[in-house]
């Protein structure tokens, strides 16, 4: 599978991607989507999310940082109660 991006031992597979950019694109209207900057502004962003995304994880994986399933959850609910 080719590589889009590669971060350390991380990698972003073409076929990842696409799947990004078209859930990505699905969030406007078709006129909208089909728009060269628009285009460019979402691969930029999926690109940018996949590289914070592998480094925060690198990062936490090297200082033994793990999130319990019920901490997550209580900041979540936390969030959605304002």
């Amino acid at each position: 599978e080719q590589t889009v991006v590669k971060v350390n031992e991380s990698q972003l597979t073409l076929k990842e991607y696409a799947e990004n950019l078209s859930r990505y694109l699905k969030n406007f209207d078709a006129v909208v989507a089909r728009s060269p900057q628009q285009i460019q502004r979402a691969r930029d962003a999926i690109v940018r999310k996949f590289i914070l995304d592998s480094l925060l994880e690198d990062h936490a994986r090297k200082n033994n940082i793990v999130v319990q399933p019920k901490e997550l959850q209580d900041e979540i609910n936390e969030i959605r109660s304002g």
